[in-house]
């Protein structure tokens, strides 16, 4: 943690940092966000020029699947609870794609799509202002879990697969849905359509791409 910004928590004047990481995108946002909790003025937390100053993300023809941004920077960020990513063209990608000579957005394309996909499911499905991060509900470190107790749980399975959620000091029973962090659409059903509060839960099965990464939204029914 850069030494400044402990120093900073707590001022009415400071609204919160943009945070320049090029790892673990998604801890860093919770502990910037849990200082500045503790220090009794809650900010707001950005990511600014992830994946490294010498190239950034690269244009689509370099990356065309969006694997890592997404995965890491994009759904990690908004796991955390943080504010959302300025992304950052590095100045070692070829001409015309650099920040130093880019003059068309469109060779980034499929990221925005992303970044659309995302903002459109946390907008539309949940109360993303009532909810905090909640990793400590999952075992390992491949999953990200965003909550407000007893109303919703969101467990972003980064590697896909499947997992367990404890939900044993939860009340209620909860609707569980999939959501595709790649292709976007509606809520689908799992293997499982409900879980109970009171135990560690089995998430089920994806639809489909069960190697892919997809995010499980649990409310409360």
């Amino acid at each position: 943690m850069v030494e400044i910004y402990p120093q900073l928590a707590g001022f009415n004047a400071v609204e919160g940092p943009a945070l320049q990481r090029h790892d673990h995108y998604n801890q860093h946002i919770i502990e910037h966000l849990e200082m500045s909790v503790a220090a009794g003025r809650p900010w707001l937390v950005s990511m600014s020029e992830p994946l490294g100053w010498e190239f950034g993300l690269r244009p689509d023809s370099d990356d065309p699947t969006r694997d890592g941004p997404r995965k890491d920077v994009l759904w990690g960020v908004f796991m955390a609870g943080g504010a959302g990513v300025e992304w950052y063209a590095g100045w070692q990608n070829n001409a015309p794609t650099s920040d130093l000579s880019s003059e068309d957005l469109r060779v980034r394309a499929n990221m925005w799509r992303q970044n659309k996909i995302a903002l459109d499911f946390f907008n539309e499905h949940i109360p993303f202002q009532d909810m905090t991060a909640a990793n400590d509900l999952v075992a390992g470190e491949e999953y990200y879990v965003f909550a407000q107790a007893n109303d919703t749980y969101l467990i972003y399975l980064r590697e896909g697969g499947s997992a367990q959620l404890d939900l044993s000091d939860a009340k209620g029973s909860y609707d569980v849905h999939w959501f595709d962090p790649r292709k976007g659409g509606d809520l689908q059903p799992g293997s499982i359509p409900r879980a109970n509060g009171g135990f560690l839960v089995d998430l089920g099965e994806a639809p489909s791409d069960p190697d892919q990464d997809w995010a499980v939204l649990l409310q409360r029914h």
